[in-house]
C-alpha cells in the first residue's frame, strides 16, 4: 500500500482452526523479540 506498509500472510488452515473470519479484528503485541497475534476481544 504505502512506503511503510507490510503485509503478513498466515496459512488458511491455521485461520480456520482458530475460527477467524474475513476482516477479523486482531491485536498484535510485542513480547520480547516475538509478536503475538490474538483476537482483539480477548
Amino acid at each position: 500500500m504505502g512506503k511503510y506498509t507490510y503485509f503478513l500472510t498466515l496459512p488458511k488452515a491455521e485461520i480456520e482452526e482458530l475460527g477467524w473470519r474475513a476482516r477479523q479484528k486482531v491485536t498484535i503485541t510485542r513480547v520480547g523479540d516475538k509478536l503475538v497475534i490474538e483476537d482483539w476481544k480477548k
